[in-house]
């Protein structure tokens, strides 16, 4: 019985061992303003998707800069305002990038007037990701 109870955890602790070896956090959900400045793993070809919170009635947008276009590149983006329909009340901008090669790609968004020339972003987010 203590045989078995040894080889169990032997094989649980095994199984976990693989999963830490990798550097980065492999995702599933979307990525947003709290996964800012970690590492994120994906395979090559993977589809994924990035939700910023916007409200283009103010003339802010988000622009999307990427280092790498041949390792992630920008699919589509949609802006859906807030359920309450509200006048003013901003909603959510999601984009939805696939990968491409593998290396590295750091992207970069920033929360901007884009005609404003000589301004900084109000915000800026971002996020290196890693196609393996």
């Amino acid at each position: 019985m203590k045989t078995i109870f040894v080889l169990i955890c032997f094989f649980l602790l095994a199984s976990c061992s693989i999963f830490s070896k990798d550097e980065g956090l492999v995702h599933f959900k979307p990525l947003t303003a709290v996964d800012t400045e970690r590492k994120v793993v994906y395979s090559q070809n993977h589809q994924f998707k990035v939700m910023l919170p916007s409200n283009p009635t103010t003339g802010f947008t988000w622009v999307v800069a990427i280092d790498n276009p041949n390792i992630v590149s920008v699919k589509d983006s949609n802006y859906e305002a807030h359920p309450s329909g509200r006048v003013g009340v901003g909603g959510e901008t999601t984009w939805k990038l696939v990968t491409k090669d593998k290396g590295n790609a750091k992207l970069t968004f920033s929360y901007q007037r884009p005609w404003e020339e000589n301004t900084t972003p109000t915000r800026v987010v971002h996020f290196s990701i890693s196609v393996r």
